[in-house]
């Protein structure tokens, strides 16, 4: 991939993310999204003035277009693992940009998981199981027979 190649696919990407984020009606999702999204507004930022640092300072042609869609549950698990996938694809850059995109796929690999998440109550409810509750319970604390610690008397003065 050139530079205008990978400049325009971030800003795809970010984009798309940018959409799907506004668009969606789950929290957990919108949270999920928002935090890939701010990932993809830096990479197009660091990646491309990388790049063109690489290259010697040479402006490259950065124009073009991209293409948008509307949010669905099934394009939005889709759109996530194309970003994956195209990341594992980028090779034959310097090691620096190449360090910024393991940084970009460890974004879109967590996003994955968080998103995995958001479905775990509605399959358990779904199921006619009660989800696992995440929070502790408490302990049950044996009775004392002990009586209570008092403060010392304070010294005569």
């Amino acid at each position: 991939m050139n530079i205008q190649e990978i400049f325009l696919t971030l800003n795809e990407a970010a984009v798309q993310v940018h959409v799907l984020h506004l668009q969606t009606k789950s929290y957990a999702e919108h949270m999920a999204l928002g935090s890939l999204y701010e990932a993809l507004q830096e990479a197009v930022d660091g990646w491309t003035e990388a790049l063109i640092g690489a290259d010697g300072g040479k402006r490259p042609k950065l124009g073009g277009s991209i293409e948008i869609s509307e949010y669905t549950p099934e394009l939005m698990r889709q759109y996530i693992a194309s970003i994956a996938s195209e990341l594992e694809k980028i090779a034959d850059l310097p090691s620096d940009v190449l360090n910024m995109r393991d940084d970009l796929l460890a974004v879109v690999h967590k996003t994955q998981y968080l998103l995995t998440l958001d479905g775990e109550e509605e399959e358990a409810e779904e199921a006619g199981e009660q989800p696992e509750s995440t929070e502790a319970q408490p302990e049950s604390q044996p009775e004392s027979t002990a009586e209570p610690e008092t403060e010392p008397a304070a010294p005569p003065m």
